[in-house]
Order: C-alpha cells, then structure tokens, then sequence
C-alpha cells in the first residue's frame, strides 16, 4: 500500500497563515500609529484651545475686579424708595427715620405722667359698675383740672367703656373729644428734624395711644390719626403693636367663613382693610427696628468712615456710601457722621446677578454657598461673564471684592468632544484595548488554525494506522483461506477474525463518516420503541472475537438474567432509540476497552432499569483506569488521555466524543465515571431516556440491525 503523507499540504498552509498573521498585524501597528498621531493632534488642538479660554477667563477676571468696587459707591447700588425699611440714613453719627415715617412724638405735656389717686379710684370703680356714666362724668370734671395727658387717659378708659357698653353714641362723643387731644402730625414739627429710631417711647402714653388708633381704625377709618400708619406704629412697643393688629384681625371678616366657627357678631369691612395695611405697615417697621438693632453696635464706625463699605452683616450686606463735605476732602482724619446704608441680600445688590447653573436669582445669604452666582453686566463684568462666591474663606482662586465677597472666573466652557482630553485619553484607550483585543483574537486564530492543521496531519496519520491495521489482518487471514494453508478448525477461526476486522474496519469509517455528518447535521435518526436486551446481546456477539484475540473476555449481565425485586424489572426493557447509533455507541466503548485494557483480562457489560424509567448501560473494563481530571475531557474530538499522549496506542480520537454526542440526540448521556467497587479500571455509563416495561415475552420487534445509521 502507498504511503499516504501530508506533509507538503500542511506545511504550504501553516507558510499562509504565517503570511495571514504577519499582514493582520502590519495592518494593526499602522492603524495603532495612525490613530496615536491622530490623537496627539487633537490633544495639542485641545491644549491649545483650553490656554486661550484659560487666559481670556483670567482677563474677564482681573477687569471685574477693577469693576465692581465702582458698584458700592455708586447712589444706585442703594434702594431707590426712601422709605425702604432696608434703608437708613445718618446724621451726626445717629440713626434717623425718614421724615414721612418718623414715630409720632408721644413725650407728655405734664412732667407727672402718674393719674392722681382720686381719679384712678373713679375709673377702676366706673369699670365695676353697672351704671358707670355718672362715675366717669364725673372723672371727666376732675380731668378738666388736670394736665393733656390725664384728660386722655379719662376720654380712652370713657369711650371704651361706651364700646363695651353697646353704646354708640356715648362711644363716637368720647372717641371724638379723644382725636381732639391728642397731638396731630403737625405737632411734630417742633421734634428735631431727625428723631432717632432707637429712642425709646414714653411707654405710659403708648397704650392710652394704642387704644385710640384701635378705636379710630373701627369706627373713624378718615381720623387724620390713621394717616400715616408707619409713624403711628412706630411710636408702639411691639407687644403693644402686636396687640393691636390682632384685635383688628378679629374684627375683619373672615376670608372663608365655617360653620363651625362662626364670624365674630359684628366684622366690619374698614377693619379687614386696615388691618391688611397696617399689617404691611408693621411689617416694615419691625424690619426697620431689626435692621436699627443691628447696626447700632457699627454706627461710631460708620460715623468714622470716609470710603464706602461693603461686608457681612446678619443675613445680609451691609452696604454704607458716607458724605462727605469740602472739610471732609481736606481733612484726612475726619469725616461728617453722615451717609446712607442699607441691609441687602446680593440679589439685590447685584440685580443683575442669577444663580450658577440653574438660572435663579442670586441668594440672599453671606453663608457662602459654593456654586456663586453668574455675573454677565457689561459694564459690572467688562471682560466677559464672571462668578460671584460669597464665602469665609474665600477659595484661592477668587480676587476679594470685600470680606466674604470675592470674585472667580467661570469654569472653561465644555470642549467638543474630540476636543477634550479626558475623552481623548478615554479613547486613546478603548482603541488601545480594541487593537490589543484584535491581535488576541488574530493570535488565537492562527493558533486554532495551526492547532487544527497539526490535528488533521495526526488524524490523516492515525487514519492512516487504523485502515491499514485491519486491511493488512484481512488480507492475510483472507490469504491463508485462499490458499488453503489452514485446517477445519482454524478456518472457523480465521473466518471468525475476518469478521470481527471487518466489524473493526466498518466501525472506524462509520466512526470519521459520521462525525462529520452529526457537526453539519446531516444524519437523521429513525427512533423507535426498541428491545433493548437482544440488541445488546447482538452487538456484543459481534465484537467478542476482537475482544477475545486480545484476551478480552466479556461478561454480559441482563436484568432478565439477573434475580430481581420485582416481574416488572425482570420483563424485557423497550426504550426509544435508534438501532444502528445505539450498537454504533457500544461498539465504540467496547473497542475503546479493547484498546486500553488488553491486559485487564474481562470486560463487564450491564443492563439495568432505572427507577423512574429508561435504562442504564454500564461498560467496565479492568485496565489502567482513567485518570480524573482526564473524565470530563475525553469526549472532546481529537482528544485522548493524558496517558496516550505519547500516542502509542493507536487511535483516533472519536469513538467516544461520536458516542457521546449519539447519546445525546437521543435525549441521554454518556458519562466516565469512577467503578462502584472502588477497584482499576475504567467504567463508562450510558444513560437512555424514559421507556416502558413491555408485558409478555416473545413479542419483540426487531428493528434495522446496527452498525450503520
């Protein structure tokens, strides 16, 4: 027979793929350069572009700093309306109210603003008695005598007692006799022209003060007493001021009345008006007096200033533009006490001004929120749009503006985004990873492919070993008988030999035949309910004598053969199946035992039931054993223990990865695993799936006989 090489094919595709994988990684490297390049290019572009943004932010920057100090001496920086509660004014180092909202002089016409005893006796007896006219006309004669101030307080504690009373009439005469004494605006002029804000008022005035404006506010809303809202609050402690406006709250009408909570008997509709304006009126003095408070601690400061001032005061800034006269300018050491303030927030010192990032105004606290606030007025920010960051410390990139208040260019606009570096490098990377990736895989392939071409010259010679084995055994024994060189007895036996090589022969072509077809999916399985006992039976009959020249002897065990439990186990077993793959699968295990355990002496082959139905085949042999780690690994194609690698066993490498995968299109498997006693050798277990245990015997229908498929 020729000798069959394959040398000279192998070699002129291991030079193509060398060639292939030499070309692929060419390509690689230069597009690896191309892209490297590419990249430094736009990181210089990027570099480039971030140093001008970088240096107009620190223009924008420096020119808002030379800027916005024009802004604390600007007169506009102040609240255009005078009467502003944020505003205030100083004159001679104090603080002064606007001449529209200064409180109402309440100092007392008498030195002695005690009521004398008699007269306190008549009005506490009048407010006990049933009849109390007679008792306070007759207070009303005493008070004649007295000063303004007692005259008052009678006519107060009369006309209340008239309005507790129900008496209108008796009530409007008192309460119009009260109007008349007490002091109109006019009388202020005598007041100096400033009165401070921090001066207390004459507190027992104040509350026969505060009763009038109550009851003018209920029934004479047009007493020119009510005028001026702010100046008649002013003049009132606020426990007394707030006193009043719950007491005209309770005679407006109610917004929505419940009919659960009645509205009080008579609401009057004047009221609810003046209280909503007297209210507001509150409002604004109370700011007022805060914004007194806190700056009282500052005035001698600010009475000493020269320069405008710009810095953190409570919940605000304070802002302080001072006068100063032609003696001022000369005298570097003086200055006149007198200037205008006011408490802002920096929304409304920079009106301008809108949050970072989300469009909002700007705060209004000095606590220094850390996203600042964008500043884009021309003529505030000239260089560009800037931040304001109001903070303690100020963060070392900002330019102070004034404690707590600096100044910071806005972050570099977002480039594009082959512009940025970050994403550059981030690019730079993932193609890095993809071109190291790619030549993995390229490394793979031609590793598989070389892999693949040294497993076809092994297979072509294993192929090659195998055919001329038998060939060679068949065409000698075929001689012998040709010749007639062989006795009776040893004719049966040589004819016995033919047919196990024959069996071998035809086991090893269908065995390369039918791996190829099973990996495209060529071969069909006819699967039928089949008798599994007698087809075991005949595949084992035929292997024998192959099995018994290498001094293999088999033991078949059947269940029928066997003492059993039960009649079901014992009647004959009929699982699905295909009848030339199944004898293919056992014949491979048998043959695969024949190779690897000549020296074992026996070879077990057992059927069994199992529990839940289907079968077991069990094929042990006694040889060398199989190692472990070598198990699972052995049903690969072209892959044999780690004990065969040398190759001097002849074979394959199929017989057990086509048994397996038979085994699997029929719904089981086809595992190695450890013999159950514990002793050498190797055990291959063939499971079959869900059958029926046929009843009666005799009646078995035989299917296509084994060996082909």
């Amino acid at each position: 027979m020729p000798r069959v090489t394959a040398r000279p094919a192998t070699s002129a595709s291991a030079r193509a793929n060398r060639r292939l994988a030499r070309l692929v990684v060419a390509l690689l490297v230069s597009t690896a350069g191309l892209l490297c390049a590419g990249g430094f290019g736009l990181w210089r572009a990027a570099r480039d572009g971030e140093a001008l943004a970088r240096g107009a932010a620190e223009r924008a920057l420096f020119a808002a700093a030379r800027a916005l100090p024009s802004r604390f001496a600007d007169p506009a920086a102040l609240p255009a309306d005078p009467l502003d509660p944020a505003r205030f004014e100083l004159r001679d180092g104090a603080l002064v109210a606007p001449p529209a909202v200064r409180p109402w002089p309440l100092s007392p016409l008498d030195p002695d603003l005690d009521l004398a005893p008699p007269l306190l006796e008549l009005l506490d007896e009048a407010a006990r008695a049933a009849e109390p006219e007679p008792l306070l006309d007759r207070a009303q004669a005493m008070a004649q005598r007295l000063a303004v101030r007692q005259q008052i307080a009678v006519r107060n504690a009369a006309a209340w007692q008239a309005e507790r009373a129900g008496d209108a009439d008796r009530r409007d005469l008192h309460l119009a006799a009260l109007l008349e004494l007490l002091p109109p605006l006019a009388a202020a002029s005598a007041a100096p022209p400033f009165a401070p804000l921090d001066a207390p008022p004459a507190a027992p005035y104040a509350s026969d003060f505060a009763g009038a404006l109550l009851l003018a506010a209920l029934h004479a809303p047009s007493a020119p007493l009510l005028a001026e809202p702010e100046a008649a609050l002013a003049s009132l402690e606020p426990a007394a001021r707030g006193a009043l406006l719950a007491r005209l709250a309770e005679r407006s009408p109610p917004a929505e009345p419940s009919p659960a909570q009645p509205s009080p008997p008579a609401p009057s509709p004047v009221a609810g008006t003046l209280h909503a304006k007297w209210r507001d009126a509150a409002a604004r003095v109370a700011r007022r007096e805060s914004v007194a408070a806190l700056l009282a601690p500052h005035l001698p400061r600010l009475a000493q200033r020269r320069t405008p001032l710009l810095e953190p005061l409570g919940d605000g800034w304070l802002l302080y533009q001072p006068e100063l006269g032609e003696r001022d300018a000369l005298e570097a050491n003086d200055a006149s006490g007198v200037g205008h303030g006011a408490l802002l927030t920096l929304a409304e010192l920079f009106p301008s001004a809108r949050r970072d990032g989300d469009g909002h105004g700007a705060g209004g606290s000095g606590d220094g929120d850390s996203g600042g606030w964008r500043l884009d007025d021309p003529e505030l920010a000239p260089g560009g749009p800037v931040r304001l960051v109001a903070a303690e410390p100020l963060p070392a990139a900002a330019l102070p503006l004034a404690p707590g208040l600096g100044v910071v260019a806005l972050p570099l606009p977002p480039p594009g985004l082959l512009a940025s570096t970050g994403v550059l490098a981030t690019l730079l990377a993932a193609f890095g990873a993809a071109l190291a990736a790619t030549l993995l895989l390229v490394v793979r392939a031609v590793r598989r492919d070389a892999a693949a071409t040294a497993a076809r010259s092994r297979f072509l010679t294993s192929v090659t070993h195998e055919l001329k084995t038998p060939l060679a055994s068949i065409r000698l024994l075929s001689e012998l008988l040709v010749e007639r060189r062989a006795d009776a007895a040893k004719q049966h036996e040589y004819h016995r030999l033919l047919a196990g090589e024959s069996e071998r022969l035809s086991a090893l072509i269908e065995n390369v035949l039918d791996v190829g077809a099973l990996e495209r999916e060529e071969r069909a399985l006819a699967i039928e309910l089949q008798p599994l006992a007698p087809l075991l039976r005949d595949v084992v009959k035929r292997v024998a004598p192959l099995l018994e020249r290498d001094g293999l002897a088999v033991a078949l065990s059947l269940p029928s053969e066997e003492p059993a439990a039960s009649a079901a186990e014992r009647l004959p077993l009929r699982v699905p199946l295909d009848r030339g793959a199944f004898s293919q699968i056992v014949i491979n295990l048998l043959d695969n035992a024949r190779k690897y355990a000549a020296g074992g002496g026996r070879v077990e082959v057992a059927l069994a039931a199992r529990p839940g139905g289907g079968a077991t085949v069990r094929v042990r042999d006694h040889g060398p054993g199989i190692a472990a780690a070598d198990r699972a690994s052995l049903f690969e194609p072209f892959v044999r223990g780690a004990a065969q690698a040398d190759g001097a066993t002849p074979g394959l490498g199929l017989g057990l990865h086509l048994a397996r995968t038979l085994a699997r299109r029929h719904g089981g498997e086809l595992e190695c695993v450890a013999p159950s006693d514990g002793g050498a050798g190797a055990c291959f277990e063939l499971t079959l799936p869900n059958g029926a245990a046929s009843g009666g015997g005799g009646g078995e229908r035989e299917g296509r006989d084994g060996g082909g498929g």
